[in-house]
């Protein structure tokens, strides 16, 4: 019963893994961070967009000191 339970968390993990948005990153930057960068000088949700070099770093919501 045990390896039931365990097999099928494993398999519901895989099942929301597989329909991510694979452009949810690029549509928080472009969408959020960037836009807000530009109209306010404020990158929120992201801590840090620079413009002139083309990159942006973004706080991830799981852990303490993971950025993007």
């Amino acid at each position: 019963m045990h390896r039931l339970i365990l097999a099928l968390a494993a398999l519901f993990a895989s099942f929301n893994a597989a329909h991510a948005d694979p452009e949810a990153l690029w549509k928080i930057v472009s969408e959020k961070c960037v836009p807000n960068e530009r109209e306010y000088g404020q990158p929120s949700p992201c801590t840090l967009v620079d413009l002139d070099k083309g990159y942006v770093i973004l706080k991830d919501i799981v852990g303490a000191t993971q950025f993007l």
